[in-house]
C-alpha cells in the first residue's frame, strides 16, 4: 500500500481562511469555491451541530450560500440526498492526476487528506474562531481506492456519480481526468470503512504546535523514504519543511507508513 497525502479544503488562495475543528472534535473541511458543477454550498446538509449556511456567517467566510462549490473529495453520505449505490469517491486531473499516475498509484492505495484547520469555541454569539489557534495543517479524512476510472468525453460513469464535478463536461476535456472511488472496507481493518472523515485528536496534527503551518512533525522512520516534491533537505534539525505548493505527496512505499496510515485512520473515527 502507498500512502499519499493529498491537501484540499480551504486555503489562503482558495476560500481564504481554514477549514474548522468544531469544539466537540469534529473536522469539518470547507471544499473550494469553483465554477464546475451544480453543487452550492446551501445544498449541504448538516451532517455536523451546524449547517455550512450557519457557519459561513458565525464565522465570517468569504464565500456565499449560492456560491457553487468543489465537494471533492466526497467522502460523508449524509452531505445531500443519495443514490442508494453512492461510494465515497475523489476526483483528480491535469498535473496532478498524471503525477498520481505516474508514480503507479493503483487500487489499494490510501489517500490522507490534509488541510488548513482552526480551532473554534462556543460564545454567546454563537460559533468563532479560537484567537489563541494560528492554525496547522491537520489529516482530517482518508479514502481507500477501490476502483480508478479514468473520464474523458466518451467514458460512461455509474450512474450516482453523474453530479460529481470530474463526471462535468468542463473537467471531461481536461487531460488526465480520473475518479478514485473508495474500497468497502479499509484493508488490514476490515470493520472500517474504505472512506470517512476523521475525529481531531493530536495524532492528527502535521504542523509543530506554534509553528509555521508547513513545519511537519513526522515519524522518525520518514526520513529514509522518498516523499514526491520533497527531498533529504526538507528534513530540518527538529521537523520536516513541508513543500507550500504541490496537491499530491506520494511517500515511498513502506509496511511503518502503512501502519502508521492505518493506525491514525482507525484511532481517530
Amino acid at each position: 500500500m502507498k500512502v499519499i497525502l493529498s491537501r484540499k479544503g480551504f486555503d489562503s488562495s482558495y476560500g481564504g481562511s481554514p477549514s474548522a475543528i468544531l469544539p466537540n472534535g469534529e473536522l469539518l473541511s470547507f471544499p473550494i469555491p469553483h465554477a464546475v458543477g451544480s453543487t452550492r454550498y446551501g445544498d449541504i446538509r448538516k451532517t455536523t451541530g451546524y449547517t455550512i449556511k450557519e457557519l459561513i456567517v458565525m464565522l465570517g467566510l468569504k464565500v456565499k450560500t449560492e456560491d457553487i462549490c468543489h465537494m471533492d473529495p466526497d467522502l460523508v453520505r449524509g452531505s445531500f440526498q443519495r443514490h442508494p449505490d453512492w461510494r465515497p469517491i475523489f476526483g483528480q486531473c491535469g498535473a496532478a492526476a498524471a503525477h498520481l499516475s505516474g508514480k503507479n498509484v493503483r487500487v489499494g492505495d490510501l489517500f490522507l487528506f490534509f488541510g488548513w484547520f482552526r480551532k473554534t469555541k462556543e460564545t454567546p454569539h454563537g460559533l468563532q474562531w479560537d484567537a489563541s489557534d494560528p492554525g496547522r495543517h491537520i489529516i482530517y479524512g482518508y479514502l481507500e481506492i477501490g476502483q480508478i476510472v479514468p473520464v474523458d468525453m466518451a467514458t460512461k460513469v455509474p450512474n450516482w456519480a453523474n453530479y460529481h464535478p470530474h463526471a462535468q463536461r468542463e473537467l471531461r476535456s481536461t487531460p488526465n481526468n480520473v475518479l478514485y472511488i473508495a474500497s468497502r472496507f479499509l484493508s488490514g481493518a476490515e470493520s472500517v470503512p474504505g472512506a470517512g472523515v476523521l475525529r481531531f485528536t493530536e495524532g492528527l496534527a502535521l504542523t509543530i504546535e506554534g509553528r509555521n503551518r508547513t513545519e511537519w512533525r513526522l515519524p522518525e522512520f520518514f526520513k529514509s523514504l522518498l516523499i514526491t516534491y520533497h527531498s533529504p533537505a526538507s528534513w530540518k534539525q527538529d521537523h520536516f519543511r513541508a513543500a507550500s505548493r504541490g496537491q499530491e505527496f506520494v511517500i515511498e512505499e513502506s509496511d511503518a507508513v502503512t501502519q502508521w496510515a492505518r493506525s491514525l485512520v482507525t484511532g481517530s473515527l
